[in-house]
């Protein structure tokens, strides 16, 4: 089925009319097979209901439930044009806008610009390693953190299959050293995994380390990005890097969201911004700041999740 060229990444298609290409696509990727084809007139009783329930369908027959009977292996690997190799979980919506070439394209070119031969970076939220591998593709020395244990194995498996000098640690950054949980919030999607302030009423958990990167990144390393997306944990990642904030004065490229900064911190998205600026750093939304000429100070009105680009103050 070709590609519509008005497409929207990211845009829901659950609830699409099927088409007959996409009936014998869903023969392909489920079951791994071919249909038996004696006519188009065979699908007819499924062209005009939604692909979701197509889905629901094929996941549910006795044909995929015996294919998989052992547990699906979801883990995949794609190659990039320039050259990247990335394994990731079919079930993380996150690595699949990375395959896609669509995942935070303005802040992927924010960090291209800023990165410089040499310098050391901190990957704060690594996932699987994308942030990590670009750095260090463009010769920085990183340290990367990433908590969610299938995705930490995921991460140190991307490091090993690109060669690059990757130093992973699979813990939380925060503002002490201790114990936490992490958690992810829905069945299907691996990616938005957080480690809340209070655990309450969350359900279950995985047992996760927590530490201060002032205390993990040695004092010899002069570092001069910081990438941070950590689901609201971010405000205990900063006051946990205290001592490379005020020394080494980094560029930081950070998540803005304020529901998690709300809901998995406690606390709120204002005192994060005032955060920042106390630390000596001025803030602009990524994609305001590539897109050339003099760019405005980023100023919160809205509850969309925004990445922001924050610069030091000379």
């Amino acid at each position: 089925m070709e590609t519509p060229l008005n497409y929207r990444p990211g845009e829901r298609l659950d609830s699409a009319p099927v088409a007959l290409e996409d009936v014998i696509n869903a023969y392909r990727l489920f079951l791994g097979r071919w249909p038996e084809f004696d006519s188009p007139d065979q699908f007819r009783p499924w062209l005009g209901r939604s692909l979701g329930e197509l889905a629901h369908v094929f996941v549910h027959s006795p044909e995929f439930q015996a294919r998989f009977a052992s547990g699906p292996n979801l883990t995949v690997m794609h190659e990039a044009e320039d050259g990247t190799r990335l394994w990731f979980n079919l079930r993380d919506r996150q690595a699949l806008r990375i395959l896609m070439g669509v995942h935070e394209q303005g802040t992927v070119e924010a960090v291209r610009r800023f990165l410089r031969p040499g310098m050391t970076c901190l990957d704060i939220g690594a996932h699987i390693g994308m942030y990590s591998i670009l750095m260090a593709r463009s010769g920085a020395s990183v340290y990367a953190f990433e908590p969610f244990p299938s995705t930490f194995e995921l991460l140190s498996r991307n490091i090993r299959e690109n060669r690059v000098d990757v130093r992973a640690f699979p813990l939380a950054c925060s503002d002490s050293t201790g114990e936490s949980q992490i958690f992810v919030p829905v069945d299907d999607d691996l990616g938005p995994a957080f480690v809340p302030t209070q655990i309450g009423g969350r359900g279950s958990g995985i047992p996760v380390q927590t530490a201060r990167a002032d205390d993990l990144v040695p004092e010899s390393a002069v570092v001069g990005l910081v990438k941070m997306d950590i689901e609201g944990g971010e405000p205990r990642a900063l006051r946990g890097m205290e001592r490379i904030l005020r020394r080494d004065r980094p560029v930081i490229v950070t998540e803005f969201n304020p529901s998690c900064l709300r809901h998995n911190d406690g606390s709120q998205p204002e005192a994060f911004l005032r955060q920042l600026c106390a630390a000596g750093y001025r803030i602009y939304e990524d994609a305001a700041l590539i897109a050339g000429g003099e760019a405005k100070e980023f100023s919160y009105s809205s509850e969309t999740t925004v990445n922001l680009v924050c610069l030091p103050v000379e």
